[in-house]
C-alpha cells in the first residue's frame, strides 16, 4: 500500500471540511452552476486520491502522462491531493466563509 505525505493528506483534510462546510452552506444566487462543478471536480480528486493509496487503481488510468514513471504512485497521489486542492480552493472562492456565518445567522 502506498503511504501518503503529510501534505497530502493536509490538502485531502482541508479539502473534506472545504466540502461539508459548502454543503452546510447557503449558496450564494447565480454561483449554484459553477458551485456544483467544483464540488463534482472535488469529489472526483477525493475518490482518485483513495483509490490510488488503496491501489484500486493504476495511476496511469487517472493520469496518462504517468504511464512509464517509475513513480507513478506517489506522483499520481500528490497529483490528486493537488486537484483536490484547487478544487476547495474554488469552492472557498465561490462560497467565502461569511456566507456560512451570515446563514447562521
Amino acid at each position: 500500500m502506498t503511504t501518503p505525505t503529510v501534505t497530502e493528506a493536509g490538502a485531502i483534510g482541508r479539502a473534506s471540511v472545504t466540502y461539508h462546510r459548502v454543503m452546510n452552506s447557503e449558496w450564494p444566487a447565480g454561483k449554484g452552476d459553477a458551485i456544483r462543478e467544483a464540488l463534482s471536480g472535488l469529489l472526483d480528486a477525493r475518490e482518485t486520491y483513495s483509490a490510488l493509496l488503496n491501489e484500486d487503481i493504476h495511476p496511469a488510468s487517472a493520469y496518462p502522462e504517468l504511464e512509464h514513471d517509475g513513480n507513478a504512485y506517489d506522483r499520481a497521489l500528490s497529483m490528486s491531493a493537488q486537484d483536490a486542492g484547487d478544487w476547495a480552493a474554488e469552492l472557498d472562492r465561490l462560497v467565502p466563509v461569511e456566507t456560512e456565518r451570515s446563514a447562521a445567522a
